[in-house]
This record gives C-alpha cells, structure tokens and sequence, in this order.
C-alpha cells in the first residue's frame, strides 16, 4: 500500500491551450473564440502548427496520434 500521497499539481493556461488546439486539429475542427486580436493571432498559429504537424506525421508513416507529454 502507498502511504505518501502526492501534491495537487498546477496547470498552466498555455498547457491547456495547447492541448485543446492539438485535440482540434486531430479531429479537423478548425475553430475558435477569443477576446482579443492578439490572442486570436496566438491561437490561429497554434492550430496551424497542430495542423501541419499531424499532417507531416501521416505523410511520413508515422501515424496521426501523439503520444503522452509530447505537447
């Protein structure tokens, strides 16, 4: 039995970003709100760069999935 418990662990904004613009551009649904233009510009690179990627994976026979903390 594990006695020591450990500590919650923070998340970053920009982690969570991250992960929902990869998850979105798997599932090649181009979307997206923001507040202002500066972030929408962020944002819109993010997705880009998410969409290329997967797109570079399956030209190269890598398959279409990352795998865990590759974000």
């Amino acid at each position: 039995m594990i006695s020591r418990t450990s500590a919650p662990q923070t998340v970053s904004p920009n982690q969570v970003t991250q992960s929902l613009m990869a998850v979105l551009a798997g599932l090649q649904v181009p979307f997206s709100c923001t507040e202002t233009h500066e972030l929408g510009e962020e944002i819109l690179a993010s997705f880009l760069y998410q969409v290329h990627l997967y797109h570079w994976l399956q030209v190269n026979d890598y398959g279409s999935r990352l795998t865990d903390c590759d974000l």
